[in-house]
């Protein structure tokens, strides 16, 4: 995944996690912009990491990467809130993803602030 990043000339740096408690460490240490997580690594659940994320850090997309589409994980992470998934098989689509999930979370973020300086100015 990191060599189809690198080949999108997307510049990015990496904290590889396998537990629940170093993903809670890394969103306090690391301040990712973006999860990319893959689903068929057995040491950690997908759906338990994601679960995690929402609860900690709603605001930071998640992308599931797969090695196959027929996964039930896959649909219940989509419904549980994560952003996209990709096949490992088709990793030319993880650069699509990663650079709308970050463009989506960037407008929301820029929504979010003109929204509280609205509400700032009504006050006067």
């Amino acid at each position: 995944m990191k060599i189809a990043l690198r080949n999108a000339n997307i510049e990015f740096s990496s904290m590889q996690v396998s537990s629940q408690n170093a993903l809670t460490k890394a969103l306090n240490d690391f301040l990712p912009d973006l999860i990319i997580c893959d689903n068929n690594v057995t040491s950690c659940n997908s759906l338990s990491m994601l679960q995690s994320l929402k609860a900690t850090a709603p605001e930071i997309p998640f992308i599931l990467a797969t090695n196959k589409l027929a996964d039930k994980n896959v649909d219940i992470c989509l419904k549980e809130g994560a952003y996209s998934y990709v096949l490992k098989s088709n990793l030319i689509r993880l650069s699509i993803s990663v650079k709308n999930a970050l463009s989506k979370t960037f407008l929301q973020l820029e929504i979010k602030n003109v929204e509280t300086e609205n509400k700032q100015l009504r006050k006067y």
